[in-house]
């Protein structure tokens, strides 16, 4: 299976399917029947699309990818599958690019003037992050895991799961 195959499947797993109605195999409008217990359509209530809100919500680079293998677990230097699946990764964030703001990077001003710490103020820093690991177990099976990162500390960059490894 190539590596962009496997992205798309990543992302189709994560996030659902995001193409128009129109060119979609899937039916979009619930019979009158379909209903679940609850009385609630089953279509509509795809936990995906409340996730594929959220993360287009999210601010301009908000989105880490980090990209595993078991190997990294058992303290290889060099693990193997690791270049694969960081290709993986690359090929994933260049999918969620084009949809999705949080995985394009945060644009810099370039300000002479500016000193850094007037660049990094608390207003200008988005608390809000997100993380997609990927765990590439053999070269053609990922399991992958999106989740909001929550803050458990005073600072901006104090956050659960870590981020920015």
């Amino acid at each position: 299976e190539s590596i962009k195959a496997l992205s798309k499947e990543i992302a189709f797993g994560l996030l659902g399917d995001d193409s128009d109605s129109t060119t979609s195999t899937a039916t979009t409008a619930p019979l009158e029947d379909d209903t679940n217990a609850a009385g609630k359509h089953p279509t509509f209530d795809d936990p995906r699309e409340s996730l594929r809100q959220r993360l287009r919500a999210a601010p301009r680079g908000s989105l880490a990818i980090h990209s595993l293998v078991p190997g990294m677990a058992k303290g290889q230097v060099k693990p193997a599958m690791e270049p694969r699946s960081q290709k993986v990764a690359q090929e994933l964030q260049t999918l969620l690019k084009k949809g999705y703001a949080a995985a394009r990077k945060v644009p810099t001003f370039n300000n002479p003037e500016e000193t850094k710490e007037e660049r990094h103020t608390e207003s200008t820093i988005s608390t809000e992050r997100w993380l997609l690991q990927i765990l590439l177990v053999t070269p053609t099976v990922a399991i992958a895991s999106l989740t909001e990162c929550q803050p458990v500390g005073p600072t901006h960059d104090s956050v659960w799961p870590v981020w920015n490894l």
